[in-house]
């Protein structure tokens, strides 16, 4: 019987649509932009920037993108 109790109240909500978050990406080419742009903090002293930067990308990039700045952020820690 309290199988049958599980199964009515998941049917009662079969029909909602639960809002999930979509994965946070970025097209790769912003990622790239903003490597550059990092990179170009760095190159100016501007280190805080160089690493709000780096930390989004390591949040968003590519794998290939997040392996580059995790490099740069250990460059400039």
């Amino acid at each position: 019987a309290g199988a049958d109790v599980y199964k009515i109240q998941v049917a009662e909500y079969e029909h909602l649509e639960l809002d999930q978050p979509e994965p946070a990406t970025v097209p790769p080419e912003e990622a790239s932009a903003s490597l550059d742009r990092a990179r170009a903090c760095i190159d100016s002293g501007d280190l805080d920037q160089a690493s709000r930067i780096l930390r989004l990308v390591v949040a968003h990039g590519d794998p290939w993108q997040k392996a580059e700045a995790r490099e740069l952020l250990a460059l400039i820690a």
